[in-house]
């Protein structure tokens, strides 16, 4: 991700009001973009990665601050369970924000990027607990 992406997605979370941690709006550009790969776990290949993050494209802010949580991870399952459920709920916004409910024609795109939020959510909860304590880890060591 670039530091301009970055700025931009700051950008449209203050615009939509997205949750975010402290850290999201006051790190800078250049270390939030390291921080942030867009869909999908590190351990994942970037192919995959790109792949999944075009499939969320309506949602991108969503996963740059969800990166900033797990990278900060605390350990615990309420600190996980607490940051999944904001990415869910920022990324409904993102959706809403995307195809307001005026666009009566886009009804349909915005029910199926609802859905893939649901998705999302359902993975995270299913198989995020090795990435959210690998950064935990991760943390404890590098101190």
């Amino acid at each position: 991700m670039t530091e301009q992406e970055v700025l931009a997605g700051r950008n449209q979370a203050q615009k939509l009001n997205l949750a975010a941690p402290e850290k999201y709006w006051t790190m800078p550009a250049a270390m939030l973009a390291k921080i942030c790969n867009g869909y999908g776990p590190d351990a994942w290949p970037q192919p995959c990665r790109d792949v999944l993050t075009w499939i969320y494209r309506d949602m991108p802010v969503s996963s740059q601050i969800h990166d900033v949580r797990y990278d900060y991870s605390d350990g615990s399952a309420d600190g996980r369970q607490a940051a999944d459920a904001e990415m869910l709920e920022n990324m409904i916004k993102e959706v809403k924000n995307a195809y307001p409910l005026w666009k009566v024609w886009r009804i349909g795109r915005r029910l199926a990027d609802l859905g893939k939020a649901e998705a999302a959510y359902l993975m995270l909860r299913t198989y995020g607990s090795s990435a959210w304590m690998a950064a935990y880890q991760k943390r404890k060591t590098d101190k």
